[in-house]
C-alpha cells in the first residue's frame, strides 16, 4: 500500500510539474526596426497573430536602429527573434564588412528562419533639387541616409566607396521615416536614399508631399 502511495504521489508531482511546464509561457523578444518602419509594423502584426494563435507564447516587439542593431542584439540575447536585411546578416555571420574588426564567431549563433519580402535601396530627389539626376549628383547635397549605424546607413557607405567619397562630400543627415518626412515638408534635406519595401508607408507619404521623385541608382554602382 505504501508503495502505491509513494508510486501514485511520484505520479501525481509528475504531472503536476509537467503541468506547470506545458502552462508555463515562452517569452520571446523580436527585434524589428524603427516604429515608423515596415519591420516594426509587421513585427508588431506576426507578435499579435502568434499571441493569438498560441496561448503558451507571448512575443513583444522591440524598436530597434534596424538589422544593423539586431545582429548585436541578437549576439547579446538581448533578443530572440529578429528582422535583418541580407546585406547585414552575411556580413555580420562572416566577420566581413563593417563587422570584421568583431570578436570572431561572435554572430555565429544566429540561424536563417524565413525569407519575408524584397527591401530594395530607394533613392529620392526632391523637386527643390532638379538637377539630382544620380547618386553621383548628390556631392554637396544634404541627403538622408538612414540613422546612424543601421542598415541604411552602412548600404550607403558601401556607395561612397563605390565612389570614392567620404561624408566630407555631403551633408548627412541621419534620418528615417517620419523624421525624415518632415525634413521633406521643411525643405530641408535634397534626397534621401535609404532601403525600404515598395509601397512602404515611408515613402508613400514622402511621395504624397508632393515635393519627391524616384530616381534610379546608377547601373554601374549597382555592379
Amino acid at each position: 500500500m505504501l508503495k502505491k502511495c509513494v508510486i501514485l504521489l511520484l505520479v501525481i508531482s509528475l504531472l503536476v510539474m509537467f503541468g506547470a511546464a506545458v502552462s508555463a509561457k515562452t517569452f520571446i523578444r523580436l527585434g524589428t526596426a524603427g516604429s515608423g518602419g515596415n519591420y516594426y509594423r509587421l513585427g508588431a502584426g506576426m507578435a499579435s497573430l502568434w499571441n493569438d494563435l498560441f496561448p503558451d507564447l507571448q512575443v513583444s516587439i522591440q524598436a530597434t536602429k534596424g538589422s544593423a542593431n539586431n545582429v548585436d542584439l541578437l549576439a547579446d540575447k538581448e533578443v530572440e527573434l529578429s528582422f535583418l536585411s541580407a546585406n547585414p546578416a552575411y556580413q555580420s555571420y562572416n566577420n566581413v564588412g563593417q563587422w570584421a574588426d568583431r570578436e570572431k564567431d561572435r554572430y555565429k549563433g544566429m540561424r536563417f528562419v524565413s525569407h519575408v519580402y524584397p527591401n530594395p535601396q530607394n533613392f529620392v530627389a526632391m523637386e527643390w533639387a532638379p538637377e539630382i539626376k544620380s547618386v553621383r549628383d548628390l556631392k554637396g547635397k544634404r541627403v538622408s541616409v538612414g540613422m546612424l549605424g543601421s542598415t541604411g546607413e552602412n548600404y550607403w557607405k558601401q556607395i561612397m566607396e563605390v565612389l570614392g567619397w567620404t561624408y566630407d562630400d555631403i551633408i548627412e543627415e541621419f534620418t528615417v521615416h517620419q523624421t525624415c518626412i518632415d525634413q521633406v515638408r521643411n525643405r530641408q534635406i535634397d534626397a534621401a536614399i535609404w532601403p525600404d519595401a515598395a509601397g512602404s508607408a515611408s515613402y508613400t507619404e514622402m511621395m504624397q508631399t508632393g515635393f519627391a521623385r524616384f530616381v534610379d541608382i546608377d547601373d554601374d554602382i549597382i555592379e
